[in-house]
């Protein structure tokens, strides 16, 4: 029995991405770049850049706060479902309102499923099998994952020329440029009430400017 529970520790990391893609482009705008007269100084010296992110959710492992081995430790895995090792899941699943009844679309295969096994002194946990007392959940770990994440970031550079020897640089940068949501993994507790949402996100859109001077 041990071995078979120490084959089932076999999966990704917490850290595995399956896809991820970086863009970064500069483009250094052409006009007026020796920046005379006033409108030179106003129109000319602009650098345009931006850094496109896109990737896919971290992985994940289905637990509870259970004790269904009788080991003393409230920790253990339920079985694996009809439906297999893993499921699926756009960034939406995991958000309340998406899913059956109001539901999120993760969460609605969890305890508040209509098919939940409740046939257990453990409780109902939806389409996750609750293992005979005494044995193991065979679901293996991180087989499912979570919301992936899409980001830009985009910023505007000037320099200002004021002598041969001294310049300034003026930055203007937005992180998060459109801001989209990107959510953290689920809560992956089948004994929490928050099980399948996502209950925090990266930081939305941030602004910020900056002056250099260079001498």
């Amino acid at each position: 029995m041990e071995s078979a529970v120490i084959a089932l520790e076999y999966g990704n990391s917490l850290f595995d991405l399956t896809h991820r893609w970086v863009t970064s482009v500069m483009w250094e705008l052409p006009w007026m770049k020796n920046q005379q007269g006033i409108a030179g100084k106003l129109l000319g010296g602009w650098q345009a850049n931006s850094i496109i992110s896109l990737q896919s959710g971290f992985p994940f492992t289905v637990g509870a706060s259970r004790d269904f081995n009788g080991d003393g430790l409230r920790s253990d895995r339920p079985s694996t479902p009809s439906v297999g090792n893993s499921i699926g899941f756009t960034p939406k699943d995991f958000v309340q309102g998406y899913g059956p009844g109001g539901m999120g679309v993760m969460a609605s295969v969890g305890p508040g499923n209509p098919a939940a096994t409740c046939n257990s002194p453990y409780g109902c946990m939806g389409i996750f099998p609750v293992p005979q007392p005494g044995t193991d959940g065979n679901l293996g770990r991180n087989t499912f994952r979570g919301p992936g994440i899409s980001e830009t970031d985009f910023s505007l550079f000037k320099e200002i020329r004021i002598s041969e020897r001294y310049h300034m640089e003026f930055r203007a940068e937005f992180f998060n440029i459109f801001n989209h949501t990107n959510l953290d993994p689920p809560v992956a507790d089948l004994s929490s009430g928050n099980f399948g949402l996502s209950t925090a996100a990266l930081d939305p859109r941030e602004i910020q400017f900056g002056l250099k001077l260079f001498f």
